[in-house]
């Protein structure tokens, strides 16, 4: 009977450390901080208010945004920022903090969290948490406002400000909104028209976000950001736009760069008539990621550099007459990564394709109209056909990697008028035979002796290998 006595507790132990029953271990942390309520003005509130801090483990729930292979392209702050907690399951951890703001979470795992942080007056704001050890945090909330009519005089909002509009909202011409970081725009089915001019500013770990009000949000739950003709001026960086009908709709140029445009009902972003700068951004889960028409004039040339086009259910990139320059960006899962409409003049460099639904890009013009793309120096690698020319102006594709597992690389068709002839040289189509080269073609000489005119594609010379620099560069 000694002997079985010596041994329990010794099991006891055992079975305590098996069963993780040590409150202390390695990979149990604690999370202490505090919640700083600030007035309108960023002065400290004189309210004693208790607020909710939530943790959201953020893993089984989330999409993935961004491209492993290209970390350079697209938004630089973390892609954990692009998923809205509200349509994520329950908190993994919930405590409400004291009147003082003060609160503390025990046995949180190590991990990389979505900490969102509210109060009654306040609205809420949220942080990226990546915590390997005891962490503390101090976070700051300014008292919402609710929408004024109109913006009359040059005004800011935040940081750390929560804003609702609940009725279309004018920035009158000759006056400036001025956004600051970690300021959340809630819209109820309304919009944010631009007659005068808006800057938003947000910062790599504190982003703006323009969104939903709903408790569930969803597509289509606001209206639009509306740049208007000749006056309204758009400055945009380290933001999000989400559940929008439309992400903007712009008569006049704007500058976006480290900005997220997701989770559209229509166009993400619609520019009429004017230039615009896109700079690492990300534009994922609309109709048309981008439609861009009427901007042939050399000024008015549209450039998307370095930009993630994603998961939108029609076309990644449409020009309609418009003529707009494409570098370093990455599409996937569009219908059309990119389609050329009647005088379209396209530049295409150093950008990469995969998996669309109809073709990687499709060039089509009327008889009377004039286009042509130039696409250097990409990588198309998809399933299904990759270039579609339909009465098509000239194409210049050279020195790309064509790899169509079960299509057509060319494929040229017509109904009316005739093709101009496509340059395709120095490409790598995944093989060095002529033979299997040509079966990747369908053009005129698959269909001699009709009285139309495919055109026709010309190859020679080919790589011998995968052109070394092509697709998105640092």
């Amino acid at each position: 009977m000694k002997k079985y006595i010596k041994f329990i507790p010794v099991i006891i132990i055992i079975l305590i450390q098996a069963c993780g029953g040590d409150s202390t271990s390695s990979n149990s942390q604690k999370l202490t901080g505090s919640i700083n309520f600030l007035d309108q003005e960023g002065n400290n509130s004189a309210l004693q208010v208790s607020g909710t801090v939530e943790l959201y483990l953020g893993v089984e729930d989330r999409v993935e945004y961004y491209d492993p292979n290209y970390p350079f392209v697209g938004p630089d702050f973390d892609e954990y920022w692009n998923t809205d907690h509200r349509t994520l399951n329950e908190p993994y951890h919930l405590v409400e903090t004291d009147i003082n703001g003060n609160f503390e979470i025990d046995n949180v795992e190590s991990g990389k969290y979505i900490c969102v942080y509210s109060a009654p007056g306040f609205g809420w704001h949220k942080r990226i948490l990546e915590i390997d050890s005891d962490y503390a945090v101090t976070l700051y909330m300014r008292e919402s406002i609710v929408n004024p009519l109109i913006i009359d005089a040059d005004i800011s909002w935040g940081p750390d400000q929560h804003i609702i509009i609940n009725d279309d909202l004018a920035i009158m011409n000759n006056n400036k909104l001025t956004i600051l970081e970690n300021t959340i725009i809630e819209f109820e089915d309304a919009s944010l028209i631009v007659i005068g001019e808006l800057e938003a500013i947000g910062t790599i770990t504190e982003p703006i976000i323009f969104t939903s009000a709903s408790e569930l949000p969803g597509k289509s739950d606001w209206d639009k950001i509306y740049i208007a003709a000749n006056t309204g001026e758009l400055s945009m960086q380290y933001s999000i736009i989400q559940w929008p009908y439309l992400g903007f709709d712009c008569a006049n140029p704007i500058s976006l760069s480290n900005t997220a445009i997701i989770n559209v009902g229509f166009d993400g972003l619609n520019i009429l008539e004017c230039s615009s700068q896109i700079d690492n951004c990300l534009i994922f889960d609309c109709e048309n990621g981008i439609y861009l028409t009427s901007s042939n004039v050399s000024t008015d040339q549209p450039e998307i550099h370095q930009t993630i086009i994603s998961n939108n259910s029609g076309n990644g990139v449409e020009a309609f007459e418009s003529s707009p320059e494409i570098l370093n960006s990455v599409f996937r899962n569009n219908s059309y990564h990119v389609f050329g409409r009647y005088s379209a003049h396209i530049n295409i460099e150093h950008c990469a394709f995969f998996d669309s639904e109809d073709a990687a890009i499709r060039s089509y013009r009327e008889e009377e109209y004039d286009d042509d793309f130039t696409i250097y120096k990409c990588i198309i690698d998809d399933d299904e056909n990759l270039i579609h020319c339909a009465r098509s102006a000239p194409m210049l594709a050279t020195n790309n990697n064509l790899i169509s597992e079960n299509g057509y690389v060319f494929e040229l068709y017509y109904s009316l008028g005739t093709n101009i002839q496509v340059t395709a040289t120095n490409n790598w189509w995944g093989t060095t035979n002529e033979f299997e080269i040509q079966e990747l073609i369908w053009d005129e000489n698959d269909q001699p002796g009709d009285s139309y005119d495919a055109g026709v594609v010309e190859y020679n010379p080919w790589s011998n290998s995968e052109i070394e620099d092509a697709g998105p560069q640092p």
